[in-house]
């Protein structure tokens, strides 16, 4: 990734409380006000329905990425596989990718994607325990 200096260090420290907050949020209402509140403060947040919806996941770009892709996984009987991607982004910089989802318990159902910009790919499982 980038190492940016941050220069709005109190908005970038709410932005922070806010996204950290969201863990294990199952109120909608509560949910959709943290997002406003993380959209009224950082220009154009991206926000993403999942498949299933009722929980959060916030992804905060610091830096430029080239892409970001959210796709749904599917089990073929042997392995994990991407099977479609639901929604993507390129050229994102300095943004808060919101994504209205659920955490499964077992298998991850979706993933995230993100191309850095030496075209390195990170990607990262959407399930109940953590982000791997």
């Amino acid at each position: 990734m980038k190492i940016v200096i941050i220069e709005d260090e109190e908005l970038w420290l709410n932005i922070l409380m806010d996204r950290n907050s969201t863990s294990h949020i199952y109120d909608e209402n509560i949910s959709i006000a943290i997002c406003k509140n993380i959209n009224d403060k950082k220009d154009n947040a991206i926000i993403w329905n999942g498949m299933i919806k009722g929980e959060y996941v916030v992804v905060t770009i610091a830096g430029r990425i080239n892409r970001i892709e959210y796709w749904k996984l599917e089990w073929d009987g042997y392995y994990l596989t991407e099977k479609e991607i639901i929604r993507y982004e390129d050229n994102v910089e300095n943004k808060n990718i919101i994504i209205n989802t659920y955490f499964t318990e077992t298998s991850p159902n979706e993933k995230i994607k993100i191309y850095d910009i030496n075209n390195e790919i990170w990607e990262y499982e959407i399930k109940e325990i953590d982000l791997r």
